[in-house]
């Protein structure tokens, strides 16, 4: 019994010599997928030299370094042309123009009023010739489908100003 025990192993270990390996198609992938993967790495750009800003008039330029001094509000800066004249400050100069909503028309004596709604939620009467937006809007005509407004817009640049016209469109639900 011992024998046949000896033959039966023995038997098995020639038996297994005999199965092909079942991961030697894994293994030649593995060894052959990384030839020719060498990373390149690209040169680096050329390098220009910096060349320095030469201010030609310095003296007519503002200094980019000291604060801007604002007009104070419902006042126009003395360096805008065709500034209007100044004016008591209205509250719908508080917010910027794009914040503000046309949300009603009512035409009362024979004159053109607009409903405008502020961000914080109040509702403001408004007529010709009142101002709203941060940029010294006045309203120069009020329809139905909304207020055209004339405003002075500060180059900080230049320290010039420039006339802009703008439009408030009625809100459509």
């Amino acid at each position: 019994m011992n024998l046949l025990r000896w033959l039966l192993i023995i038997w098995i270990l020639l038996l297994s010599g005999c199965v092909p390996d079942e991961f030697d198609d894994l293994k030649k992938f593995v060894n052959e997928s990384g030839q020719g993967m060498r990373g390149v790495i690209s040169a680096p750009p050329k390098l220009t030299p910096y060349v320095p800003f030469t201010y030609t008039n310095p003296d007519k330029l503002p200094d980019p370094f000291m604060p801007r001094i604002r007009a104070p509000k419902g006042q126009p800066s003395k360096n805008i042309a065709n500034a209007p004249p100044p004016h008591p400050h209205e509250e719908l100069e508080d917010f910027p123009l794009d914040s503000l909503k046309m949300v009603g028309y009512v035409y009362i004596h024979h004159t053109a009023n607009a409903v405008i709604r502020s961000p914080d939620g109040k509702i403001h009467h408004v007529h010709i010739g009142n101002y709203m937006g941060q940029n010294l809007g006045k309203i120069i005509s009020i329809t139905e489908d909304g207020i055209k407004l004339k405003e002075w817009i500060l180059d900080s640049t230049t320290g010039s100003g420039q006339v802009r016209y703008t439009t408030l469109h009625m809100v459509q639900k």
